[in-house]
């Protein structure tokens, strides 16, 4: 499908689709669990790469808040935005022990239980 000239996001829309009648087929009776294609290949998901905001097109950078509310909203926010646009629910789950050294590391709660190819 990529040779012809198709995405990898529609490639893996047809695979699953694909895998999906193969299931229900087997299910059903129509075709032997022998046959089935997915045994030792994973579809996986496609990720494709975020598009960057750079520094100085963020004005939030120079916002001054004033309320204790949005001086949070902004730290958060800001936060975020420095650990390379993690999502805010990660932020919210993060704890403690997700500090290694001088690194933040954790599992994205929407990632956790799937195979990721991500976007190069």
């Amino acid at each position: 499908m990529n040779q012809n000239a198709n995405s990898a996001t529609t490639a893996h829309i047809y695979m699953h689709n694909l895998r999906t009648i193969f299931n229900k087929a087997i299910k059903d009776g129509f075709i032997s669990k022998r046959f089935y294609p997915f045994n030792d290949y994973s579809i996986g998901t496609y990720v494709k790469s975020k598009n960057v905001i750079y520094p100085e097109k963020v004005q939030l950078f120079s916002n001054q808040p004033t309320t204790l509310r949005s001086r949070r909203a902004k730290d958060f926010w800001m936060f975020c935005y420095l650990c390379n646009g993690i999502n805010f629910k990660d932020l919210v789950y993060m704890k403690h022990n997700n500090i290694q050294g001088d690194t933040i590391a954790f599992v994205g709660k929407k990632n956790k239980l799937t195979n990721t190819v991500t976007d190069k």
